[in-house]
């Protein structure tokens, strides 16, 4: 799954940088910094069917098509981690990444541009890397506007222990609707479990209640997994219904991002549900440890930053999908 690079990258490729005319998606000079064959009718079927995206601005085209490229390697990986097992059932060992980075300023699938800025799906895979995981799968729900809808869904869980250590603790799953916000299920699922070393263990299947019943649509409930060890969250996972194109996505009202007092912790957190909440800034000098992340009402993600020098959070730009 292709990506389009940094919007730095891309002003690089414009002989007249943001004043260009050929500054929008599938320009001249756009198709012709990508050399993969039917990328055009590749890259619009995956965006068409899954999300829902609009040519501009750029940046926010930029936006989705490296949240559709995340999409696609952390499913990949998250499914693939599932099945190593345990002895007898290493049905899965490991997989390579396509690619690392270009050799030149291009659209592409890599994973880090030219310049070495990285895309979406490069944290999307540092997380899904992580020694210890949490995973969350649902099963595609068929929806018609002339039926009467369903009341719930199920999903499955599981975590995933890639260290050489047993280690102990909880999973708690909740749930909030979309478009309220409010949460809709709290569920410890396991009390003080023991996690062997080295595989995953499968947890079982939860049924959850949509906050709306019987109105034919998709869902429009999401689903969020911890992992609590000696009362400290060690790993997180949150699942959204799909495709994300018929989700009601809410804007937030007031999508807070705040510094931490040392200035090396970035805290996002919104009222709403937010999908791909991605921070960029237009200067190099500014490095985050992990970005286009997920939010879900009442709790703060933090994440590491480098390099802004300011200390102000207005040099910063926050993209989600909408």
């Amino acid at each position: 799954m292709q990506g389009l690079p940094n919007i730095g990258t891309i002003d690089s490729m414009l002989s007249m940088g943001i004043n260009d005319k050929d500054r929008y998606p599938n320009s001249f000079t756009l198709d012709y910094h990508n050399k993969a064959v039917g990328h055009e009718r590749r890259l619009a079927t995956y965006l068409v069917e899954n999300i829902r995206y609009q040519f501009s601005p750029l940046e926010q085209y930029l936006h989705c098509t490296q949240v559709m490229q995340a999409e696609c390697v952390s499913t990949a990986f998250r499914l693939w981690k599932r099945q190593w097992q345990g002895p007898g059932k290493e049905n899965c060992a490991g997989v390579l990444v396509w690619q690392l980075n270009d050799c030149w300023p291009v659209i592409s699938w890599s994973i880090a541009d030219y310049n070495l800025r990285p895309k979406h799906a490069y944290f999307a895979i540092k997380r899904e890397l992580a020694p210890i995981t949490v995973g969350i799968k649902r099963p595609i729900q068929q929806a018609s506007l002339e039926g009467t809808g369903s009341a719930s869904f199920t999903v499955e869980i599981w975590v995933t222990n890639l260290t050489l250590q047993p280690f102990t603790g909880k999973v708690q799953l909740r749930a909030w609707d979309i478009v309220s916000g409010q949460q809709t299920h709290l569920e410890n699922i396991k009390e003080e479990t023991a996690f062997p070393a080295n595989r995953t263990i499968e947890l079982g299947k939860v049924e959850i209640q949509e906050a709306v019943e019987g109105s034919g649509k998709p869902s429009q409930t999401v689903v969020a997994a911890y992992l609590i060890q000696d009362g400290r969250q060690i790993a997180r996972f949150v699942n959204w219904p799909e495709p994300l194109k018929y989700i009601d996505f809410q804007v937030p009202r007031t999508p807070k991002i705040a510094l931490s007092e040392d200035k090396r912790l970035l805290r996002l957190s919104a009222e709403v549900p937010v999908k791909g909440l991605a921070v960029f800034s237009n200067s190099d000098d500014v490095v985050f440890d992990d970005n286009c992340v997920d939010l879900v009402p009442g709790e703060t993600i933090s994440i590491g930053i480098h390099g802004l020098k300011s200390g102000k959070v207005e040099e910063l730009t926050l993209r989600y999908m909408v």
